[in-house]
């Protein structure tokens, strides 16, 4: 019974490492955002209870940005918005909810390593770095 527990805990520990470790994996690198120049909403379908009209107004917002010209597929996670609230309010016994966010799409990850490096050489502005 002693040499169980023991094992146990050595997993548990074992565990615990790795757990931190892809932790601290994740938290070293950020992804860069690329955002719209400006806020879009938009309104869902009314429903009986709050949530599913939040619900609602996320994917009214996500459709709509998802066939905005300049916008498209790729800046329509509502999660990956900026500045993103829901406001709801209640019409004879339903709930309607505006979402409203500044679209971003997903940009290149950053490392502690790359993140200083510029974007653009500041002796020649149309000269990109390697």
């Amino acid at each position: 019974m002693a040499g169980t527990a023991a094992l146990a805990r050595a997993r548990l520990v074992v565990g615990v490492v790795c757990v931190t470790g892809v932790a601290m994996a994740l938290a070293s690198t950020a992804e860069a955002r690329v955002c719209a120049a400006r806020k879009i909403s938009a309104t869902g379908q009314t429903a009986q209870l709050s949530l599913i009209a939040k619900v609602a107004a996320r994917s009214a917002w996500s459709s709509k940005v998802a066939f905005e010209p300049r916008l498209g597929p790729r800046y329509s996670t509502w999660l990956r918005g900026q500045e993103r609230r829901i406001v709801c309010r209640k019409v004879e016994r339903r709930h309607i909810c505006l979402a409203i966010a500044l679209p971003c799409r997903a940009g290149a990850v950053l490392t502690p390593a790359t993140a200083s490096i510029p974007a653009v050489d500041k002796a020649d502005p149309k000269r990109r770095p390697l």
